[in-house]
């Protein structure tokens, strides 16, 4: 999942509030209570660390969230994102589920030869080398 889609599926999942504060300016109450202050204005700011510390943000999911409330969001361009994530999310699975089960079976496997080896020993054949 990228960052971008994450924040989008925060925004729009997690329980928060907006009030406006003064045109273009609110306060967003997060669901752990914490409030950031997010401008609407030209160049949206926040103060939540995301926004603050990470450059390559332009958009946390708080004034993706002010943006949602208030109208000045793309829906269809967040739901073609989430989309497109559910379908990445899914493909991961799928993949994880691959995986599991070959180390499932590689797991049998081993305890096979575990078991084997055992029964070797306990024959009085381990630990010997033996002509065959």
């Amino acid at each position: 999942m990228t960052a971008a889609s994450s924040r989008s599926l925060r925004a729009v999942s997690e329980y928060m509030s907006v009030i406006q504060e003064a045109p273009d300016l609110y306060m967003v109450v997060s669901e752990s209570g914490r409030e950031y202050v997010v401008d609407l204005r030209d160049d949206p700011a926040c103060t939540c660390h995301d926004f603050q510390y990470r450059h390559e943000v332009d958009q946390c999911k708080h004034i993706l969230r002010a943006r949602l409330e208030t109208g000045r969001a793309d829906v269809d361009r967040i739901k073609g994102r989430l989309a497109l994530t559910v379908m990445d999310a899914e493909q991961e699975a799928a993949e994880l589920e691959r995986a599991s089960r070959a180390a499932r079976s590689d797991a049998r496997g081993i305890r096979r030869a575990v078991e084997r080896l055992e029964e070797l020993a306990r024959q009085g054949g381990g630990g010997r080398a033996r002509e065959v």
